[in-house]
């Protein structure tokens, strides 16, 4: 009697169900992407300025609300591919 772990018990069976498509992740994951990229470009425009005080006041505060966002969007899909 030969033992073979991989097999499926009844190699006729279909293989097992995906997981449904939902048509609001391709945009999500854009959404992420996009916020992403913009939040990434802070620290890189900041570090090949030479003088950033004369950056305007809002520019650090963009910078921390959209960093929030990308927390915020960073759980949202952690949270909704639980399991897949």
């Amino acid at each position: 009697m030969s033992n073979q772990p991989n097999q499926r018990a009844n190699p006729n069976s279909p293989p097992p169900p995906t997981a449904p498509w939902v048509p609001w992740g391709r945009p999500l994951a854009l959404a992420v992407a996009v916020v992403f990229f913009i939040s990434s470009t802070f620290p890189v425009i900041a570090g090949l300025s030479k003088n950033t005080a004369s950056f305007p006041k809002w520019w650090g505060l963009l910078d921390v609300v959209l960093a929030f966002i990308l927390a915020i969007l960073a759980f949202v899909v952690v949270g909704l591919a639980q399991g897949r």
